[in-house]
């Protein structure tokens, strides 16, 4: 194993924690895609309306893949790569 120092590849990292790098490329993927389809969270996000009582059940799937801007995709994959650092050091 590689020593944990400031400088080293990511591509070593990622290859360590297969299953946060999946997630994270996972919501790039469908963030490119809904983004390349202009679509927004309205088409994809949760509403009680549209969940509920037009019976669109898939949208609790979707709405935790989808971003709204890049911004919100770094941040959150940020946190993701954080969090699955520690859950994979285990």
């Amino acid at each position: 194993r590689w020593p944990r120092v400031m400088g080293r590849p990511i591509l070593l990292d990622a290859w360590e924690r297969p299953i946060t790098s999946l997630v994270i490329a996972l919501c790039s993927g469908v963030w490119y895609f809904l983004n390349s389809k202009g679509l927004g969270y309205e088409e994809v996000g949760v509403s009680y309306a549209k969940v509920v009582r037009d019976r669109e059940y898939w949208r609790c799937l979707t709405a935790s893949f989808s971003h709204i801007s890049p911004l919100h995709l770094l941040f959150n994959m940020s946190s993701l790569w954080s969090l699955g650092v520690v859950e994979q050091m285990r």
